[in-house]
């Protein structure tokens, strides 16, 4: 469509990392950056949000601080979506820059396990999703 952002060309065309980028864009916006592989999920977090809604706007809740839910997007568009959402987690929502393949990850494994949805109710993301 013409309108693809400089970073994703770069990204696209191999000159630069999508880590990079990501790392980048934080920077720029001010928000944190957030390694998910290292990351440990609080449960109490998971528990502040439905896991559709989760997976609908492709955010992970990650821990409760200072009054707020901070929760992992993979890109800066998706925050304003956030703001959204202080009521369903009863909490305003901080939001954090992670890596989309991370996301889909973490939600994928903690689809069966944290949010206690039943086996049929699991996620499975395809290859082609990350």
């Amino acid at each position: 469509d013409g309108k693809t952002a400089l970073g994703e060309t770069l990204v696209n065309a191999g000159l630069l990392s999508r880590t990079d980028l990501q790392t980048a864009l934080a920077r720029k916006m001010g928000y944190a950056l957030v390694d998910l592989e290292r990351f440990p999920v609080d449960p109490a977090a998971l528990a502040l949000l439905p896991l559709r809604l989760a997976i609908s706007h492709r955010m992970l809740p990650l821990l409760r601080h200072e009054g707020g839910l901070i929760v992992a997007v993979d890109r800066p568009a998706r925050i304003l979506k956030l703001r959204q959402l202080d009521g369903y987690a009863k909490l305003p929502i901080v939001p954090a820059l992670a890596l989309k393949a991370q996301i889909l990850v973490a939600l994928n494994r903690l689809s069966g396990e944290g949010w206690n949805v039943n086996p049929s109710e699991r996620v499975t993301f395809f290859d082609t999703a990350v």
